[in-house]
C-alpha cells in the first residue's frame, strides 16, 4: 500500500517518519472477509509490526477451527499421509459433503477426490466413491456427464463387488442424471455385473434397483427386454440359492407387465418352472405361486 499523503518536510528522523505512518489511518476495507477472520487479519495488517497479531493467533481463530475449512485443508494435504489415515478421512468425509454448498463441493472437494481416484490404490478408490457420489447428488446433468460417468466406466472396468454394492446404493440418483446413452452403456452393464456376481446380497439389491426403474419408466424397452430380462430369467433358472432364485421370481412379478404378452409367455413363464427344479424349499414356492397369482389376475387363468 502507497501513502496518498505527500511526506512532511523535511523528515529529520526514523523516529518522525514512523510517527507519521501510523497516522496515516488508511481504512480497512474487509467486509468480503468472513467474520471470523475480520479481527485478526485487521491487527495482522496494523502498520507497526510490534501490533500485528502472531500467525498462530491467526490460524487459531473460528475461522480454521471451521469442519469445511479443517476439511479442505486436509484434503490438500491428504496425499502426504499415509494410507491408513486416508481411508479413515474418505470414509468420514460423506457425512460432512452437504455442508459445502453444490458449488464448493464440486470445485474443491471433488477435484481432491479425482486425484486420490488417480493413484489407482483399489482400496482408497473404493473409500473415495461414496464421497464422490454424495458430491454427484447436486451436480448438474452436463458436469456430472463430464466428472463422474469416468469414474463409473472404471467402475465398471473393476469389476469388484464392493465397487459395484457402493454404486447400486446410489442408483436411483445416477439415473436420474444419466442421459439415455450413459444409461445404456454404463448403468445397466453395472445392474448386469451385479447380477453376474455370485454374491446374494449383491444380486438381489441388483434386482431390486432393476424392479424400481423399470417401474418409474427410467429403463429403455429394448435394454430391459434383451439385456435384464434374460439375466433375470437365468438367475430364476438355476441353479443358484434358493432366496436368490426366489428374489429373481418376486423381480419378474413386479415388472411382467411391462413387457408385451409373447415376451411373457416365453421368458416369464418357463422361468417359473424351472426354478423348482432345483429344490423346492418353502421361500422359492412362496415367490413361484404369487408370480402365477398375479400373472393370472392380469392375463387370466388360463394363461397360467
Amino acid at each position: 500500500f502507497l501513502p496518498t499523503k505527500s511526506l512532511p518536510k523535511p523528515v529529520t528522523n526514523i523516529d518522525e517518519y514512523r510517527a507519521w505512518i501510523q497516522n496515516l489511518h488508511r481504512p480497512l476495507v474487509l467486509t468480503h472477509i468472513p467474520k471470523s477472520l475480520q479481527k485478526f487479519l485487521a491487527r495482522m495488517l496494523a502498520v507497526d509490526p510490534g501490533h500485528r497479531a502472531p500467525l498462530q493467533g491467526f490460524l487459531s481463530s473460528d475461522y480454521y477451527n471451521d469442519v469445511l475449512v479443517r476439511t479442505l485443508r486436509y484434503l490438500d494435504g491428504l496425499l502426504q499421509t499415509d494410507l491408513k489415515t486416508r481411508g479413515q478421512f474418505l470414509r468420514q468425509l460423506p457425512k460432512v459433503i452437504n455442508l459445502f454448498d453444490a458449488r464448493s463441493a464440486e470445485m474443491k472437494v471433488l477435484p481432491k477426490l479425482l486425484l486420490q481416484w488417480k493413484v489407482a490404490d483399489t482400496r482408497l478408490m473404493l473409500f473415495c466413491v461414496p464421497a464422490i457420489l454424495k458430491v454427484a447428488e447436486r451436480m448438474e446433468v452436463e458436469s456430472f456427464r463430464k466428472k463422474i460417468v469416468p469414474v463409473l466406466r472404471k467402475i465398471l472396468e473393476i469389476k469388484l463387488p464392493q465397487f459395484l454394492y457402493v454404486v447400486l446404493s446410489s442408483f436411483d440418483m445416477l439415473i436420474e442424471k444419466a442421459d439415455e446413452d450413459v444409461q445404456q452403456k454404463v448403468l445397466v452393464p453395472i445392474l448386469l455385473s451385479g447380477l453376474e456376481f455370485k454374491e446374494a446380497r449383491l444380486q438381489q439389491l441388483a434386482m431390486r434397483r432393476i424392479v424400481e426403474t423399470a417401474n418409474a419408466n427410467k429403463f429403455a424397452y429394448s435394454a430391459l427386454k434383451t439385456d435384464v430380462l434374460p439375466k433375470i430369467y437365468r438367475l430364476a433358472k438355476g441353479p443358484g440359492a434358493a432366496p436368490v432364485r426366489a428374489g429373481a421370481l418376486d423381480a419378474l412379478s413386479n415388472i411382467f407387465e411391462l413387457f408385451d404378452k409373447v415376451t411373457t409367455l416365453e421368458m416369464v413363464l418357463p422361468a417359473i418352472e424351472d426354478s423348482i427344479k432345483f429344490g423346492k424349499s418353502a421361500v422359492l414356492l412362496r415367490s413361484a405361486i404369487r408370480l402365477y397369482a398375479n400373472m393370472g389376475r392380469v392375463m387370466g387363468a388360463n394363461v397360467t
